[in-house]
């Protein structure tokens, strides 16, 4: 009897020393494929943050989350039609010049800006078309061709989209206010007098509408864009885009 008793014994203790050891390789083996996880993630990461630094793109995770959060509200927007009030000084001159008018603008990439001060002065931008009429002479460009109409075309139509991203950016930052979130874009590329190399554009925080942008130049000229009494999702006639003699 006591030889059978002893027996259990030993055969009881070797049945849970198995499982002890078939639960510590499981334990194991989990823990490992935990760390392999883990590894990976960090090589991404490492990865992710070397391929911005090579191309010399910077922007912080708490002001991505802003500029995402901005880009993901403007979607609702197809349409906008606003005043505007135009501030611009050149480094040379001194002085600002004011002029105002009104605004309108139709996803992806239609923009056209009708003057009452001063009269009759019109900009658009329609697809690759750009056409400027100032002081009674006409200028015409292709931004498939003229790389300074390119850069404007793609600034204006990312700061009023709300993806400010799009931009060929050096760096990204962002403050805020009560009211207004305000992006700060540095681009990247060559610059020279004439040629953006810094925007500036405000959201407004009710409904991250843009209400402020300001292009900036190296020798120290900017023009800033005042956009007020907004309305949205209603299409502007399409004779706007298309004939800058269109009633305004």
């Amino acid at each position: 009897m006591r030889k059978i008793t002893a027996f259990l014994v030993l055969a009881t203790a070797g049945f849970f020393a198995e499982n002890h050891r078939k639960e510590d390789t499981f334990v194991k083996s989990v823990y490992r494929k935990h760390r392999q996880i883990k590894n990976f993630c960090a090589v991404v990461t490492l990865i992710f943050a070397g391929c911005l630094s090579l191309s010399g793109q910077e922007i912080s995770e708490k002001d991505n989350k802003i500029v995402e959060k901005i880009k993901q509200a403007n979607t609702k927007y197809s349409a906008i039609t606003s005043d505007f009030k135009q501030i611009r000084r050149l480094a040379i001159v001194e002085g600002e010049t004011v002029s105002t008018g009104k605004f309108f603008y139709l996803k992806p990439e239609s923009l056209a800006m009708y003057y009452s001060q001063p009269a009759n002065d019109v900009m658009m931008i329609g697809g690759d078309r750009f056409y400027m009429l100032a002081a009674g002479k006409i200028t015409k460009a292709s931004a498939k061709i003229n790389a300074k109409v390119r850069r404007m075309k793609t600034i204006l139509s990312a700061c009023l989209q709300g993806d400010v991203k799009q931009i060929e950016f050096r760096k990204i930052t962002c403050s805020e206010t009560d009211k207004n979130y305000t992006v700060t874009v540095e681009i990247g590329g060559k610059t020279r007098n004439g040629v953006i190399n810094k925007v500036s554009v405000s959201y407004d925080k009710d409904d991250f509408s843009p209400s402020i942008l300001k292009t900036e130049e190296p020798d120290g000229s900017y023009t800033e864009y005042e956009l007020m009494s907004k309305t949205f999702n209603q299409p502007p006639d399409a004779k706007i885009f298309a004939n800058p003699k269109a009633s305004r």
